[in-house]
């Protein structure tokens, strides 16, 4: 499957907040999705799910516009995962992931078992069927968030859109939750996520969106995008780019804070 944008600008009431933005992504790809706040980054998410429609330009999956399916082919097309929040009603993880299985349920009908191996099924792909039973709301917010993206996975989409996976996780829950999704797309899934770390870009590897504080938008692999000249535009902070040789093998790069100054904007 493959999920493109055509010349996409985004925004409201016909003000385009981001502008012609062209991409091609492929299941099993990762694209990382990097700048500061207020540059359109979940302007950008809402119109790949339909939830908002373009300015100009369009969304295509596999040669259909997005505009011009139904509810339920989206959904079956791109799954949508939020930050970790709270919910105020005692659910189980399991009930959580079978949110997931509605498009394929519809109104009115009780899960089948084939829903059923789908929850299970999502919960293994995240070890996490240990879970299952525990109530949602006395859950970790690393614990929370697995269950929030197998809730995605239930879904069956062929993109996950992820909506800053890592806020508010210390950083073990964080290297696990980037190594997990990082497992999704060898499985065949497109994963498309915001981040504010650098480092979980390089971790992630892809294709990455870098956006600047005047909206300029860069496109490529990490290597290239992720350099120090480009951070420094973006945060406004000198960073160097530094590399690790991993005792696995494979040199590994990370982003590192040079100085506690402001570069000048």
């Amino acid at each position: 499957m493959i999920l493109e944008t055509k010349n996409l600008s985004c925004g409201y009431s016909g003000q385009a907040l981001i502008e012609k933005i062209n991409l091609r992504i492929s299941s099993g790809e990762t694209v990382s999705l990097l700048g500061p706040n207020g540059v359109g980054k979940t302007t950008l998410f809402k119109t790949l799910l339909g939830l908002l429609k373009p300015v100009s330009g369009a969304v295509i999956i596999d040669d259909e516009n997005i505009e011009n399916m139904t509810q339920s082919s989206r959904a079956s097309s791109i799954a949508y995962v939020p930050q970790a929040s709270e919910v105020f009603f005692p659910y189980k993880a399991e009930e959580i992931v079978m949110m997931g299985r509605a498009p394929h349920i519809g109104f009115f009908r009780t899960p089948a078992k084939n829903d059923h191996n789908h929850v299970d099924a999502a919960l293994s792909a995240l070890s996490i069927r240990s879970l299952a039973k525990r109530v949602f709301t006395e859950l970790s917010s690393g614990e929370k968030q697995l269950v929030l993206i197998a809730r995605a996975l239930a879904q069956q989409s062929k993109f996950l859109i992820l909506d800053e996976p890592t806020s508010n996780l210390d950083f073990g829950n964080q290297s696990y939750v980037i190594s997990e999704i990082k497992n999704l797309s060898t499985r065949g899934i497109g994963i498309i996520m915001t981040t504010h770390h650098p480092n979980h870009v390089f971790e992630s590897e892809g294709t990455v969106i870098l956006i600047d504080k005047q909206r300029k938008i860069s496109v490529g692999e990490s290597k290239e995008i992720m350099t120090k000249e480009n951070l420094k535009t973006v945060y406004g902070i000198n960073v160097e780019i530094a590399t690790h040789e991993s005792e696995h093998g494979g040199t590994h790069c990370y982003c590192v804070p040079v100085g506690c100054k402001r570069s000048k904007r």
